[in-house]
């Protein structure tokens, strides 16, 4: 029987949309043998700010991050520990961040879809207290420090619509990230000899003591209308929330080779972190069809589908190896370079059902390219210094690359800084830029091209007892 242009053309988007709909579950990772183990659905661990450890202070942050050789303030803690016995007299630090993310992102499955992502964070950074002292002839100093560590806020929607002589396709995704982790972090240095020190810092990670916690959803909507009319539409929302809980520690040293020259090392030490995973579905399609290899027996009949999985997993965490130089010129004048090295191989999760993946590249670890990553860091400070007050002028450039699903990437950045310090009080400001260009990435187990750059503002207060 032969078939009227009208109902050939109905069949034909009709198959299209199924077609469409189908590549989306094999995206999204819903054939068969997924969902046997959905609780591993998407299991991509996105951090929005840069991955890898670095300290806080706007200080530091105008000289580019170029601070292990320095940490001559509270900070210091989250740098290197052993420079918390330089501190003179007792201070309070309170350190506040603002910070800007845009991403422009391609879907090689999407090529002609819009998208938009980006998201803005801005919260209290660092507060701590430190008290030097002198017991048995020697310089020490102990601090407890509160600081945020781990930023993942992030918002993306991607928007695809396709008009046909007989029907029009409609593709909507929205995906957003929100959360955080903090660690509170008491701190001790030893001036070992007049030209060298050590010192450690304690972090605990526990998500009963504040919200260490970050939660994905992802909303999708397809719809197929054709001049029938017949309809296919689907309307599906996901979430994955994590609580994260765990221990570790910074090791610091800290030597003064000359009166103007000082080496600095910290090694920041892996850790495993406890997760708490809960896995959400709630899936609605309606449509004259049905998908023949769907393990929840959807079909199109329009009813809700709603699955919830709770997992308790772990999250190993890597090693960062620090090295740093200072150099002061003059009185008012000083460079410093840093040097990390971060074994993001070793960054691995270990499901509910006993699987090691990457939370990077979400495949098994015996699949995953992901690479380590050095960062080079380097930073110069001058000080104005007038007979009541200093202002100091800060200025810094790095290199820091992230893991990717194909090695690594780079990114690149530079800092600006300035400050006053008069009286009792320190007050510092810092702006940095950080960019980089065709980032390979995973979102809901779709590969994904992104730029990257971010605006970060920090100010620090100090006050010296």
């Amino acid at each position: 029987m032969q078939l009227n242009p009208m109902l050939k053309s109905i069949q034909a988007c009709f198959l299209m949309s199924v077609f469409a709909m189908w590549n989306f579950f094999l995206f999204w990772g819903f054939t068969p043998a997924v969902w046997a183990d959905t609780a591993e659905f998407a299991q991509v661990i996105r951090f929005t700010s840069s991955p890898n450890p670095v300290g806080s202070g706007a200080r530091a942050l105008g000289m580019g991050g170029a601070f292990i050789a320095i940490c001559d303030d509270a900070t210091a803690a989250s740098w290197n520990p052993a420079g918390l016995v330089q501190l003179e007299k007792p201070e309070l630090s309170v350190v506040y961040d603002y910070h800007k993310n845009d991403v422009s992102s391609h879907y090689e499955a999407f090529p002609d879809a819009s998208v938009s992502d980006g998201g803005v964070d801005h919260s209290f950074n660092y507060l701590s207290a430190a008290y030097p002292f002198k017991l048995f002839s020697r310089n020490m100093t102990a601090s407890l420090n509160y600081q945020h560590l781990y930023d993942f806020k992030n918002d993306s929607s991607r928007r695809y619509e396709e008009k046909r002589e007989f029907s029009t396709l409609t593709d909507v995704s929205n995906y957003s990230l929100d959360g955080e982790l903090w660690a509170i972090s008491p701190a001790f240095s030893i001036q070992m000899t007049p030209s060298f020190s050590i010192g450690v810092t304690l972090n605990f990670w526990e998500d009963g003591l504040f919200d260490n916690q970050w939660t994905t959803n992802y909303n999708y909507h397809f719809q197929n209308i054709t001049k029938s009319p017949v309809i296919q539409r689907e309307d599906s929302v996901y979430s994955e929330s994590y609580k994260f809980s765990g221990f570790n520690y910074h090791l610091g040293a800290l030597w003064s080779v000359t009166s103007r020259l000082t080496v600095g090392a910290v090694m920041k030490a892996p850790f495993t972190a406890d997760l708490d995973y809960h896995y959400h579905s709630e899936i609605e399609r309606v449509g004259d069809y049905e998908y023949v290899d769907d393990p929840m027996n959807t079909g199109g009949n329009g009813t809700l589908h709603v699955l919830d999985i709770p997992a308790n997993e772990t999250l190993e965490m890597p090693m960062s190896l620090g090295l740093g130089i200072s150099f002061r010129l003059t009185d008012a004048f000083s460079v410093a370079l840093d040097v990390y090295k971060t074994w993001w191989k070793d960054y691995l999760l270990h499901t509910n059902s006993g699987k090691t993946i990457s939370p990077i590249s979400g495949v098994d670890e015996s699949d995953s390219s992901v690479g380590n990553t050095t960062q080079v860091r380097a930073g110069a400070e001058y000080l104005i210094i007038k007979e009541k007050f200093i202002v100091p002028i800060r200025l810094g450039l790095f290199h820091d690359p992230e893991p990717s699903i194909n090695g690594t990437v780079d990114f690149w950045g530079v800092a600006l800084g300035s400050g006053l310090v008069w009286k009792n009080f320190a007050l510092d400001f810092a702006f940095q830029y950080r960019t980089g260009d065709d980032v390979v990435s995973i979102l809901a187990n779709e590969e994904l091209i992104q730029d990257k750059s971010s605006h970060t503002f920090y100010t620090s207060l100090i006050y010296y007892f």
